[in-house]
């Protein structure tokens, strides 16, 4: 599901020697030190690759996953180009961001996923979404966890389709941002997904995650099942642009909250198999 599309995740980096990641895994480049290893040393990009596209291969074991559950990602068949513009620390330069952007619209890639945002807008990033926009490549990015009437950036961007986030009662989540530009919303709240087989900051005090697998919230965690059904939409239509795909996944999102699209939900809720169809 999703075979051979390309999806950029930029982000944290990724850890690409897990066992659900590693044979989806193709090529990366690391922003923060100027290298070809985009090695996850936070976590954060490491999950968010496992919501797009942890393998479909059975029961996992390790981290906080003991109930043989199988984490399977919205397209498990998703090539993933990964650029790392976080540090350790999970902060970043938006000079960083933009030449992930560039490249991205550069060399082709379907979607991206940007897990990430700042309360101030950046005129140079904006004109770098815009770009990546005008080239055919879909934005898609979380709305922002600060519970404010206000999405984050680059969320906020008309070129980026902008993600809340839910829980399992498909209510909004209360950290989740909320504004009359949202446009989707989807599962961020308890979602199990992969994590780094090695030490990394999620690990340490004050987080306490586990290594391989655990349960993470955030809009960050929303944001990366809306960007695999789009490659999803993508792989079922070739031939369409990233703005049909966008308007495909609003058209067939799930109505929440008041009829129509509202503030806390956007369209609603991303349906991939609807979507996909």
């Amino acid at each position: 599901m999703g075979t051979g599309i390309a999806v950029g995740i930029i982000d944290t980096g990724i850890d690409y020697t897990h066992p659900d990641l590693a044979d989806n895994y193709v090529l990366g480049y690391d922003f923060v030190n100027n290298d070809w290893d985009p090695l996850d040393d936070n976590g954060h990009g490491t999950h968010v690759a496992g919501t797009i596209a942890a393998l479909d291969d059975g029961p996992n074991s390790g981290g906080a996953n003991t109930g043989d559950i199988s984490v399977v990602g919205v397209g498990p068949e998703i090539s993933l180009y990964v650029a790392k513009v976080l540090d350790r620390a999970g902060t970043g330069k938006t000079s960083d961001l933009v030449a992930a952007l560039d490249v991205a619209a550069r060399y082709g890639i379907r979607v991206v996923n940007m897990s990430l945002g700042s309360l101030f807008s950046s005129s140079t990033l904006r004109s770098a979404c815009a770009r990546a926009h005008q080239s055919g490549v879909m934005l898609v990015a979380a709305a922002g966890n600060e519970g404010m009437n206000w999405l984050d950036v680059p969320a906020r961007y008309p070129s980026v389709v902008s993600v809340g986030a839910t829980n399992a009662l498909d209510q909004r989540a209360s950290f989740s941002n909320k504004s009359w530009n949202l446009e989707l919303c989807a599962p961020g709240v308890g979602v199990l997904s992969t994590m780094p087989t090695y030490w990394v900051q999620l690990n340490e005090y004050p987080y306490g995650y586990q290594m391989h697998y655990d349960y993470l919230d955030g809009t960050s965690m929303a944001c990366p099942h809306v960007v695999g059904a789009a490659a999803l939409v993508f792989a079922a239509h070739p031939d369409w642009t990233s703005m049909q795909v966008r308007y495909r996944l609003l058209a067939t999102a799930i109505d929440l909250g008041p009829a129509g699209r509202d503030n806390h939900f956007g369209y609603g809720l991303v349906d991939a198999a609807a979507a996909a169809q």
